[in-house]
C-alpha cells in the first residue's frame, strides 16, 4: 500500500521524499486542479523525475483540470512533453484529455481523478473498461462500499486518508464558479462551503466539514486491497507535508505491531500539523455523523484569539497559543466572512521586539493588512524545524544529484493541428438541423396534463423514493414515450444499484429508449441495450475532444458544461463534434451535491449568505442539493446561440415550485428579471 503525498512546491516535494513517501502527486503550471498552488514548470519536472527515481519514489502528474477549447493546443504540447519524460501516471478528469492520451499518447498510464466522482462499482468498472489503470475514489465512501468496488473489478484503487474534505462531491460542485467564475473543476475554488450562513434564526458554518484523518484505520484499508493511500494538501506548506507524511510512514511501518512510542509520536505529529478539527470522514456510520460542526469556524490552524486594538497595521492581541516570527497567520473578518493570510514579520512584547511569545501573553503584531478589533486570528503554519533549506538550495541539491536532463523536442504546430482534427465532426451542408427544446422535471412535480408540452422533449429525473408514487401515473407518459428521456441521478449508492437496474429494465421493456446519464458509471447499465444516450451537465464536457470521446462511447448528445462561457461554447460548436452539443438555457443548477445533510436543516429551507444571497436546501434520496433561488438564464441569448450553431436546448424546471407557469412564461418570452447568466458573459476562469 503506497503512501502518496502532495507537493505544491519544491520544499513540499523535498519534505515528502525525506519523510518516507512512496509516491508524490504534483501539478504543472497549467491544467492542475490546484491552480493556486505554485506548481511546477516542465523544466522543473524534468529534474524532479530522475531525482525521484534515484530515491525510489514514484511521481504522478495531476493534469486534472477541465480544458477549454482554446486550451487544447497547449494541452497537447504538455502531454507530448510528459509522454517523453515518462512519469508513473497522469491523473485526469477531462474526457478531452482522456481522448488525447488514448488516441495519441497511449503509453501514458492514466488515473481517474476524484473529480470523476467514482463512488460505486459501476464507476470503477467503467474506468477499467476505458483503460484507466487506477480510480481515485470519492471521499464519501464507507469501508463496506469500498469493499464492493474492490471486488467488482481489478482496477487499482486509491483513497484519501488525510486532509481537507469538501461538502460537495468533487466534480459536482458549482458554487465557486456560480459566484464568480472560479470553477472547482478548473482548480480555482474560493471555498464558499467555509463561509457562515443563516437558516431562519440559526447561523453557522453549516457546510464546512472537518478534516479527514484515518490513521487508525490503515489495517482495514490494507485488507481491502487499496493500492495507494493519499494525503490531500498541494496548497499546504512543507512543514505540514513533512509532519503528516512522517506520521503516516510511522503508521504503515508499525502495522501488525504494538508500538506505543510510535503511536504517541504519530499523534504529536498530526496535532502539530495545523489542520482543522479531525474526523474519520465517511468510512464508518458513526464518523459520518460527526463530520459537520456548524459552531466551529472552517479555518485551518490554531485559534490565537481576537484583535483588541489596532494602529497602522500594528495590532494588539492576547494570544492563546505560542507564536514566532515566520509563522503563517490568517485573519478572519467577521463582518464580511472573508479571510487574508500573511507571514508574521514583526512581534513585540511590552513594546520590546521579540522573536517568540508564549500562550497567554499580550503581544503587538505587524501585519500587511487592516485588522479591526474583533478580527479572529489563526496560526495556520509554524516556522519550519523540519525543512531548513531554502527553495534555491533544494534545487541546487537536486541538480547536483542527477544528470542534466535533455528536454524533449517541442511538438510542431502542424502535428497539433493534425491531432485536433481528430476531434472534428462532419458539418452536414444544406439541410438546417432541426431545433429541439427539452424541458426537465422531477417526479414530485404535479403535471396532470402533458399536452402543453407537445412537440418538445420531456426529461424526467428518476429518484428511488418517489418512483412508487410516480409509477402509478406512468401510463400518461407512456403515450409520449418517443419524446420522454429518463435522467439517472448523479449519485447512486452501491446498495441502490440493483433497484436502478430493475427499473431501467422495466422502462426499456415498456419502450422507453431515451436516457440521460449523469455519471460515466451509468454506461454500465446500457451495455446490451439499444438506446439513445445523452450526458447531463454533471459529466463536465467542455471541449470538442471531450465530445468526441463521448461520441465514441455511444453517446448521441452531450449537455455542455453549465460553467461554459460564450467563448467556450462558440469554439466548441465550430468543431461540429461527434456527440451533438446541448445547452442548458434555464434552471436552478445545484451548487452543492452532497452526502452530508446539516443537522437541524430541513428540505426546502432557505439559506442566506453574509452577502444576502439566498439558496434553498433540497434533500432527495438522502442526498442534499443547495440550489440558488435566483435562476440562471440564457434565454435572452438563445437567438445568438442559434446563430453560432446550437440547435438543442434544455430548460430545467426541476427546481421550480410552479413549473408550468415558468414554462408558459418562457414560451411567451416573458423573461424573468434579475436572472444570473452564470459565466456566459463574464467568462470562466
Amino acid at each position: 500500500m503506497d503512501l502518496l503525498a502532495p507537493a505544491g512546491t519544491v520544499e513540499s516535494f523535498y519534505a515528502a521524499v525525506e519523510n518516507g513517501a512512496d509516491a508524490i502527486y504534483l501539478g504543472l503550471k497549467n491544467f492542475s486542479a490546484r491552480a493556486y498552488a505554485k506548481n511546477f514548470t516542465v523544466k522543473e519536472l524534468a529534474l524532479l523525475l530522475p531525482y525521484a527515481r534515484k530515491k525510489k519514489v514514484k511521481i504522478n502528474i495531476a493534469l486534472n483540470s477541465l480544458a477549454k477549447e482554446s486550451e487544447l493546443p497547449e494541452a497537447i504540447r504538455t502531454l507530448a512533453v510528459i509522454n517523453e519524460l515518462r512519469p508513473n501516471a497522469v491523473i485526469i478528469q477531462d474526457l478531452g484529455i482522456y481522448h488525447l492520451i488514448k488516441s495519441h499518447f497511449p503509453r501514458l498510464n492514466i488515473h481517474g481523478s476524484v473529480l470523476m466522482t467514482v463512488h460505486n462499482s459501476l464507476g470503477a468498472r467503467q474506468l477499467y473498461n476505458m483503460g484507466f489503470k487506477r480510480a481515485v475514489l470519492a471521499r464519501e465512501m464507507s469501508f463496506k462500499e469500498i469493499a464492493a468496488v474492490s471486488k467488482s473489478c481489478p482496477i487499482e484503487l486509491e483513497t484519501f486518508v488525510h486532509g481537507a474534505l469538501c461538502y460537495s462531491y468533487s466534480g459536482l460542485c458549482l458554487f465557486s464558479s456560480y459566484l464568480g467564475g472560479r470553477g472547482s473543476t478548473r482548480g480555482r475554488c474560493t471555498q464558499p462551503c467555509r463561509r457562515r450562513y443563516k437558516a431562519g434564526k440559526r447561523a453557522g458554518y453549516f457546510f464546512s466539514p472537518s478534516d479527514l484523518s484515518v490513521i487508525d484505520f490503515l489495517p482495514e484499508l490494507k485488507k481491502l486491497g487499496i493500492k495507494a493511500i493519499k494525503i490531500e494538501g498541494r496548497m499546504r506548506s512543507a512543514t505540514y507535508v513533512a509532519s503528516v507524511v512522517k506520521a503516516y510512514r510511522l503508521a504503515l511501518d508499525s502495522l501488525g505491531t504494538d508500538n506505543s512510542t510510535a503511536i504517541d509520536q504519530m499523534k504529536k505529529l498530526l496535532q502539530d500539523s495545523m489542520g482543522r478539527r479531525l474526523s474519520a470522514g465517511f468510512y464508518t456510520p458513526v464518523s459520518h455523523k460527526n463530520i459537520l460542526a456548524p459552531n466551529i469556524s472552517g479555518n485551518i490552524g490554531q485559534f490565537l484569539g481576537r484583535v483588541t486594538g489596532e494602529a497602522k497595521n500594528r495590532i494588539t492581541i492576547c494570544i492563546k497559543d505560542a507564536l514566532s516570527v515566520g509563522d503563517r497567520i490568517r485573519a478572519h473578518f467577521p463582518e464580511t466572512d472573508e479571510r487574508k493570510s500573511a507571514t508574521l514579520r514583526g512581534l513585540a512584547i511590552e513594546k520590546k521586539t521579540a522573536t517568540t511569545a508564549k500562550a497567554g501573553q499580550t503581544v503587538t503584531l505587524t501585519l500587511p493588512f487592516h485588522c479591526p478589533p474583533g478580527t479572529a486570528l489563526f496560526k495556520v503554519d509554524r516556522t519550519s524545524s523540519e525543512i531548513n533549506l531554502a527553495p534555491k538550495k533544494i534545487w541546487e541539491m537536486i541538480k547536483k544529484s542527477v544528470y542534466t536532463p535533455r528536454m524533449p523536442k517541442a511538438i510542431s504546430n502542424a502535428k497539433i493541428e493534425k491531432i485536433l482534427s481528430s476531434c472534428k465532426g462532419q458539418k452536414h451542408p444544406g439541410k438546417k438541423p432541426m431545433e429541439t427544446l427539452s424541458f426537465r422535471f422531477n417526479l414530485t412535480q404535479h403535471i396532470p396534463d402533458t399536452r402543453p408540452l407537445a412537440g418538445h422533449r420531456i426529461i424526467m429525473k428518476l429518484t428511488k423514493n418517489e418512483w412508487p408514487r410516480f409509477s402509478k401515473t406512468l401510463s400518461v407518459y407512456q403515450r409520449r414515450k418517443e419524446s420522454i428521456c429518463w435522467s439517472l441521478p448523479p449519485i447512486i449508492y452501491e446498495k441502490d444499484i440493483l433497484f436502478f437496474q430493475k427499473l431501467i429494465a422495466q422502462l426499456l421493456k415498456k419502450g422507453f429508449h431515451n436516457w440521460e446519464i449523469t455519471n460515466l458509471g451509468h454506461l454500465q447499465f446500457f451495455k446490451k441495450s439499444k438506446v439513445t444516450l445523452q450526458t447531463g451537465h454533471q459529466i463536465n464536457l467542455l471541449n470538442s475532444c471531450a465530445f468526441t470521446a463521448a461520441g465514441r462511447m455511444g453517446i448521441a448528445f452531450g449537455v455542455v458544461s453549465i460553467e461554459a462561457d460564450r467563448h467556450d461554447i462558440k469554439g466548441l460548436l465550430q468543431k461540429h463534434p461527434l456527440a451533438k452539443p446541448v445547452i442548458t438555457i434555464y434552471g436552478h443548477p445545484p451548487l452543492f451535491t452532497s452526502r452530508l445533510i446539516p443537522k437541524g436543516l430541513k428540505h426546502g429551507q432557505t439559506i442566506v449568505s453574509a452577502r444576502q444571497e439566498r439558496y434553498r436546501l433540497s434533500i432527495v434520496d438522502n442526498i442534499s442539493y443547495l440550489v440558488p433561488q435566483r435562476p440562471f438564464s440564457l434565454v435572452p441569448f438563445q437567438k445568438e446561440l442559434k446563430t453560432i450553431g446550437c440547435s438543442n436546448f434544455i430548460i430545467d424546471l426541476s427546481h421550480e415550485a410552479k413549473p408550468m407557469v415558468t414554462f408558459a412564461n418562457i414560451l411567451n418570452k416573458k423573461y424573468m428579471r434579475n436572472c444570473s447568466h452564470f459565466n456566459y458573459k463574464r467568462g470562466l476562469q
